[in-house]
């Protein structure tokens, strides 16, 4: 679970999260991520998101990611990690989806289908998803990617 406190703002706009402890990291020697801002098209900016967020709900310090009640009302904990697959199962459904095909890692495929298809090295998707292996991080890239920088493109 993310903190306030693990998020370090830079003048760019960008972001630096401290991962401090994760699946790819358990002895929680910490990780850091950087997060560009999104310039070309903010309606998709993390970093601008995040900062709304935290505007909007108030969020000063403590946990990143928390509940909010019926009528709108910020919690003061954290979210359990386990709502955030029903919370992504929930938004797909609502888009006209079919929410068993989605779960909490979809996001992280997501992203890695994403940077596969705009030919962003393996290399460049490992560091960013934290994957310690090419075998791991392959599984998380999808068909999106199949026709990025194909080896078989135009050979005639």
């Amino acid at each position: 679970m993310l903190d306030v406190s693990d998020i370090k703002w830079r003048k760019t706009g960008d972001m630096i999260v401290v991962v401090r402890k994760s699946k790819t990291d358990q002895t929680a020697q910490g990780e850091r991520v950087g997060v560009p801002r999104q310039k070309n098209n903010p309606e998709v900016c993390a970093v601008t998101a995040l900062r709304r967020w935290l505007d909007a709900a108030d969020i000063r310090e403590g946990r990143l990611l928390r509940g909010v009640n019926k009528a709108g009302r910020v919690g003061d904990r954290g979210l359990h990690p386990g709502s955030i697959a029903a919370l992504v199962k929930g938004i797909v459904k609502a888009a006209g989806y079919d929410d068993k095909a989605f779960s909490g890692h979809s996001m992280r495929a997501g992203f890695a289908t994403a940077a596969g298809a705009r030919k962003k090295s393996l290399q460049s998707v490992m560091a960013q998803g934290r994957w310690k292996s090419e075998r791991q991080a392959m599984g998380y890239i999808r068909h999106g990617s199949l026709f990025a920088d194909n080896a078989a493109e135009d050979l005639s």
